[in-house]
């Protein structure tokens, strides 16, 4: 995590991965030496809010972040007792080919296939 810091004087601000509420004097040097102090500044990020949507995957409606996480964990259990072995659904961002098990192999031989039947190819 990274957090933000100000200086009460100069007001020169910095990123450092410490979490303190000081981390010591300002480091600006420039066109003159300060030595004030650089204090945390409390920051909020909010998520956008997650679209009510079917997911297929939970056969359920989804509305927020916790519901599908919670329904994930209920499908890891209905489904790891119906099949009398362990199971674990979790999150997979759809734009990781990695996880999804997508190589470029894969779409450069779709689209060779397709350019020989005169098809359009994919876009990469």
């Amino acid at each position: 995590m990274i957090y933000a810091y100000k200086c009460r004087r100069c007001g020169l601000q910095v990123d450092s991965s410490v979490r303190a509420d000081t981390i010591g004097p300002c480091t600006r040097d420039y066109p003159i030496a300060c030595s004030g102090e650089l204090t945390r500044l409390f920051q909020v990020t909010v998520e956008p809010a997650m679209q009510e949507h079917f997911n297929s995957t939970t056969a359920s409606v989804i509305s927020s972040s916790r519901q599908f996480d919670e329904e994930m964990k209920r499908q890891t259990d209905i489904q790891s007792a119906r099949l009398g072995m362990d199971v674990q659904y979790e999150r997979v961002d759809p734009s990781n080919k990695a996880a999804l098990g997508v190589t470029d192999e894969g779409i450069d031989a779709s689209n060779r296939i397709r350019r020989e039947q005169g098809l359009p190819t994919f876009k990469t």
